[in-house]
């Protein structure tokens, strides 16, 4: 006759560490991205454009913030998390190569800190799931613009969840005109429709009252980072989100 044996529980860290480990791979999916007020989506040389009335839903509980370093217009470290999961963002005194003679130079000739702040979120092209698509794209923002309408859906879905048990934010992709030092320039707007089920590959629930996990990466040194020269290609344009992937 057999027993039943206890179950054994996976300790907290290793979920949680499993969980960044598998936010990383996520955060290969399709780029979904906004540059000069146009929305495309997918990689280099394959972008498509997105039409006005194209449907995404949002992933709320996948948003995550931090750093990114980028040397050569290509990313060389990153330290990003989920709040939800207790993730503490460094300030950026606490990151390396704060000597800004020694920072690379940016399309205006002028020189640029190599460390972006970031924020990023996964979305489904309701329209484009199939047999062979899953929909699933990832949202990359450093700007002004795209902050503020990351943070409108996410302050909405805080206040309003409770009254769509289940289901996250359905958004239309559209932009408007802000004023800024270089000229009136389109700034992303996520505009909620309606609310459904995200679906499968949804981000975990977060683990806020959790320990970090133990895998965390540390800020590299000064000692180990070098950077581009002036004649080197710029980190990345200034006034959209087209992030160079």
């Amino acid at each position: 006759m057999s027993k039943n044996l206890p179950v054994k529980t996976q300790p907290t860290n290793d979920l949680l560490a499993l969980a960044d480990e598998g936010r990383e791979l996520i955060g290969t999916l399709t780029p979904l991205k906004f540059a000069k007020g146009d929305w495309t989506k997918g990689f280099k040389d394959e972008e498509t454009p997105v039409g006005a009335t194209a449907q995404f839903v949002v992933d709320v509980l996948s948003y995550e913030r931090g750093w990114v370093r980028w040397e050569n217009k290509q990313p060389t470290f990153r330290r990003m998390g989920r709040k939800i999961d207790g993730f503490i963002q460094p300030t950026k005194n606490e990151l390396p190569e704060r000597d800004e003679s020694s920072w690379p130079y940016n399309n205006r000739g002028e020189r640029q800190d190599p460390w972006q702040e970031t924020f990023q979120i996964n979305l489904r092209d309701i329209n484009a799931v199939n047999n062979d698509d899953d929909g699933l794209v990832t949202f990359t923002t450093t700007s002004w613009g795209g902050r503020k309408a990351l943070g409108t859906v996410i302050k909405t879905y805080a206040r309003e969840a409770s009254k769509h048990p289940g289901c996250m934010p359905v958004v239309l992709l559209n932009s408007r005109m802000r004023p800024t030092d270089f000229g009136e320039q389109p700034t992303p707007v996520l505009k909620i429709v309606y609310w459904q089920p995200f679906g499968e590959g949804a981000a975990p629930p977060g683990a806020a009252s959790m320990p970090a996990p133990a895998t965390q990466p540390q800020l590299p040194t000064d000692e180990v980072l070098t950077l581009p020269t002036k004649s080197d290609q710029p980190l990345h344009k200034d006034l959209d989100d087209d992030i160079p992937f």
